[in-house]
């Protein structure tokens, strides 16, 4: 989402800029053929006679912008498709197990969820100030945003557990829920402990652009979680909610090992630039 709200300011940017160039342009011109009227030439509508500069109220996109957005929105869709089939995969697996255990699966998914909003912000939060720094900032950046992260993350662990704990009886009044809720409820802080780290280095991954490996790391993380979750491993409750806590977990290895790759790696190509920048400018 942030990618996208970055893409529509720089495109409306990008068209106030040639508005008021065309304005300028228009105002010098009837300045030049009427200079004792400049009341006249300041109020003067911008012609619209050329088809380049123009700015219609309402217009199609290009062929070319078309293909651009569906570049940038083809993989995120794919994406969020994806992690709506992950989850909603233990929920179907969870009617295997009877009434209770899939009342109790529900309300410790809407506690899941609830927590996961906060993890979310600093995915956005990635995107759109990575671009932003300057190459050199930006290593202090993630470490900035990791450390909210641990603040987001024992903070989502420490309540979502007092809640499932001490105040089921708010969430539900069967005592049986309750009771397998206070059980579980371990699984749930570890899963939303994770989940800030994970959202924030699939933020960075989404800032630069790496949308093929994110594409190809959720078909395989997919494939491996529709065999963990039907596998007998989650034939039980308690082996459901270790099937997501694997799927936060893998996903966590699979972002981090290629946010710190490409960190490296660009590291090192800028440390080659301002090599050689030194060497040219040195007598």
């Amino acid at each position: 989402c942030a990618i996208l709200v970055n893409k529509v300011r720089k495109t409306t940017a990008e068209w106030k800029t040639k508005q008021e160039i065309q304005e300028t342009k228009d105002k010098l011109l009837n300045k030049n053929d009427n200079d004792g009227d400049e009341f006249e030439a300041a109020t003067t509508a911008p012609a619209t006679s050329n088809g380049d500069t123009d700015i219609p109220f309402c217009s199609l996109p290009g062929k070319s912008s078309l293909v651009e957005l569906f570049k940038l929105a083809g993989p995120i869709f794919f994406v969020m498709m994806g992690k709506i089939a992950c989850y909603s995969v233990l929920t179907v697996r969870a009617t295997n197990l009877g009434v209770i255990p899939l009342a109790t699966h529900t309300l410790m998914m809407r506690v899941f969820f609830f927590f996961a909003c906060f993890g979310d912000s600093l995915s956005q939060a990635a995107q759109s100030f990575y671009p932003q720094v300057a190459k050199k900032l930006r290593g202090n950046l993630i470490k900035r945003l990791f450390y909210l992260s641990a603040v987001v993350g024992i903070c989502n662990n420490q309540v979502s557990r007092l809640i499932l704990n001490r105040f089921g009886r708010f969430l539900t009044k069967d005592s049986s829920v309750i009771q397998m809720m206070a059980e579980h409820s371990p699984l749930v802080g570890l899963s939303v402990l994770l989940h800030p780290f994970l959202m924030l280095l699939e933020g960075t991954v989404l800032a630069k652009r790496d949308l093929v490996f994110m594409v190809g790391l959720y078909i395989v993380t997919g494939l491996l979680h529709f065999g963990c979750v039907f596998s007998p491993l989650s034939s039980s409750f308690m082996g459901l909610w270790r099937a997501l806590f694997f799927f936060q977990s893998v996903r966590l290895v699979q972002f981090g090992f290629r946010v710190w790759s490409t960190s490296r790696k660009d590291s090192k190509i800028s440390n080659v630039a301002e090599l050689g920048n030194t060497v040219t400018s040195s007598p």
